[in-house]
């Protein structure tokens, strides 16, 4: 023995209440064999009042039995563990290998949580449902796993099975009413299990035997993951597997209706690969595309054919809102090869740079101005309307403007001068202003910030005292904000005002104890692309005949 090396556990401490860039994932992960909760986990897990509902059967007897407890006691499986370092996190969960056998490959949840790491996360918990599901299981065992991922799946009509009031109903993805930190919701495992069984890849054909020539070479070296490539195809779509996902994705849109709290947090989705003749690869990115979702039949083009993906009950796209980001398309990174077709989801990568732009330059800025680390490549490729802002028509032109790219609707990755990068940070809401995601994201740090500062006047009197304290402290964030960079204004009385007094309020609502304050705020419009088209008639070199027409958007 050389040394011996102390790695103390720190204790897993309470975020700040106006913290921005923690993400929680759910799905499925296995346990390591031998492996045992750290004690500064054992210690969260308690002091959150979720220790006894972590223990496994073992525990809960000996529990009962008055018996002494011990770390080997405690299970992990449906409880959020907070990870905030990448080591922990391989300690607890088998995450490199679905099953037994390597054909299966890695897990897309320890694949993102990885990504998110390496994109610059600091923290996240995991809620791990149990084992994951293997790359041949059946449409039925996978139907089965959903249920479990997205609790009151598949029916639309029934409300989430989960009360944000019982701690004892928490499940899944239920267990956010007690996370308040939590920003950013990954669910990686969501594309598989709506699509089919995972097809074998076909075994690539021999090359032609050539006559052998003695050559001097370098040394053999073995890759440690390439023994572990997986042999399967990554998951696909068809028109039924996309109505499983908006399914999914419509019921997960419950959960802010259920607790104000879940408002303020953002499910970023990845968008499921379509099959390559799956009519739904052509309309759903129509779907994502058009003006709005809801109104697509009267945005399509004359003879374009009824879109397959409109079922009875289901809108084109799950209740368009500023909670939901879909993130396209898939990504080849330095950790992927373990993966089906060595690609994996955007959602953990896409929260990992959302969390290091928060950290790093405010999560009211685009995240497109964040460099992109370990990805090299993006499957499948994009065509180039699909990444293009259109412009703005003429000013002396009657065209009717032309129909939303996928960019305005869509997260994208894409190829850029400097690598693989993001090219819009955008969620689905209808309403433009609300469209882009750092607007949405800088609406949720001021509702966390006044909740935080209401609560330190909620047993004061409803009177004048107690509003003029309440301006002055929403007037103070607001100012931090604004000068900050995150709202428009050469002054601070041009970026927002704040009131609080008779005029916000309604002798009813003093009469019950209700104290309203009111804020009103110009984000900052961020510029993404602007086109400039330059026009020159022939023999005329004046400056009238010099036309630029820019187009921005904001994301």
């Amino acid at each position: 023995m050389s040394r011996i090396i102390f790695q103390p556990g720190l204790p897993v401490v309470r975020s700040a209440p106006n913290r921005a860039d923690v993400a929680c994932f759910v799905g499925f992960l296995s346990l390591r064999a031998g492996a045992t909760v750290p004690n500064n986990i054992a210690a969260w897990l308690e002091g959150e009042g979720m220790f006894r509902s972590s223990l496994s059967r073992a525990g809960q007897e000996r529990l009962r039995m008055g018996a002494p407890l011990g770390l080997q006691d405690i299970a992990v499986i449906d409880v959020p563990i907070p990870i905030d370092d990448w080591a922990v996190f391989d300690r607890l969960f088998s995450w490199e290998q679905r099953s037994s056998d390597p054909v299966d490959g890695a897990t897309y949840m320890g694949c993102a949580v990885r990504s998110f790491f390496g994109q610059g996360g600091r923290k996240c918990y995991v809620i791990s449902l149990g084992d994951p599901v293997v790359g041949d299981a059946s449409r039925e065992d996978r139907e089965q796993k959903l249920k479990e991922l997205v609790p009151g799946y598949p029916s639309m009509l029934d409300p989430v099975r989960v009360s944000a009031a019982d701690r004892a109903d928490w499940s899944s993805v239920g267990h956010l009413f007690g996370l308040p930190d939590v920003s950013f919701i990954c669910l990686p495992d969501l594309p598989d299990l709506v699509s089919d069984p995972a097809k074998a890849i076909s075994p690539t054909p021999p090359p032609a035997a050539e006559e052998e020539h003695f050559v001097e070479c370098t040394p053999e070296m073995r890759s440690k993951a390439g023994a572990k490539i997986s042999k399967l195809a990554a998951p696909r779509c068809d028109d039924s597997g996309y109505q499983r996902w908006q399914q999914a994705l419509e019921v997960l849109q419950q959960l802010p209706d259920r607790d104000p709290l879940i408002q303020e947090m953002q499910l970023i989705a990845a968008v499921p690969i379509p099959e390559e003749q799956c009519a739904a690869a052509t309309d759903m990115l129509s779907y994502l595309s058009a003006p709005n979702p809801r109104d697509f039949d009267a945005a399509k083009p004359v003879g374009h054919p009824q879109p397959v993906l409109q079922a009875p009950g289901i809108d084109p796209l799950p209740r368009s809102g500023a909670f939901l980001q879909l993130a396209y398309p898939w990504l080849r990174t330095t950790g992927s090869a373990a993966l089906p077709e060595g690609i994996e989801p955007p959602d953990g990568a896409l929260a990992g740079l959302l969390a290091r732009n928060a950290l790093t330059r405010g999560t009211f800025a685009s995240g497109t101005k964040i460099p992109v680390s370990n990805v090299f490549d993006i499957s499948p490729g994009l065509r180039g309307a699909e990444t293009e802002t259109p412009g703005l028509p003429a000013p002396d032109s009657i065209t009717v403007l032309p129909p939303r790219t996928l960019v305005q609707r869509v997260s994208l990755f894409a190829p850029t001068p400097h690598g693989i990068g993001l090219i819009s940070d955008v969620n689905v809401h209808p309403d433009e202003s609300f469209r882009p995601a750092p607007v949405n994201r800088l609406v949720a740090v001021i509702v966390r910030a006044a909740r935080t500062l209401g609560e330190a006047h909620v047993f004061d009197g409803n009177g004048e005292r107690t509003w003029a304290l309440v301006r002055l402290h929403l007037t103070e964030l607001m100012t931090n904000l604004w000068a900050a960079g995150a709202l428009n204004g050469d002054k601070a009385e041009q970026a927002f005002s704040v009131a609080c007094d008779r005029s916000t309020m309604t002798q009813n609502d003093l009469d019950n104890g209700r104290m309203i304050a009111s804020v009103s705020f110009t984000p900052v419009a961020l510029i993404e692309t602007i086109t400039v088209l330059l026009s020159l008639s022939a023999g005329d070199a004046g400056a009238d005949a010099l036309v630029a027409v820019a187009g921005s958007e904001v994301a």
